[in-house]
């Protein structure tokens, strides 16, 4: 398995980089938007953790810049993202799964 973390803070993607590598899992850091996105458009992963709020382009603007791409994703809710498309079928988690 191979997981992408795209995430800004950089002692929390080590952290879970750590505990994931420990369970066998592969796991690919990006620290911002832009090279997230380009890291899903070159790599297959089968799950992409994506922060909403990150440097360069915002999590929702990834999503919908390759929504097209068929993985499981999860990414923490915020209210501008109610109105959009790409929604949480149980938006008062905080969190969202799609595909």
């Amino acid at each position: 398995m191979r997981i992408l973390i795209i995430e800004d803070d950089r002692k929390l993607c080590d952290s879970l980089k750590f505990q994931l590598e420990k369970e066998g899992i592969l796991t690919d850091l990006c620290y911002d938007g832009e090279d997230g996105l380009d890291y899903i458009r070159q790599r297959t992963h089968d799950l992409v953790l994506l922060d909403r709020m990150l440097p360069s382009m915002d999590g929702l603007t990834v999503l919908e810049k390759y929504a097209r791409r068929v993985f499981p994703l999860l990414s923490s809710l915020s209210p501008h993202w109610e109105n959009s498309p790409i929604r949480s079928q149980d938006s008062t988690r905080g969190q969202m799964i799609i595909w």
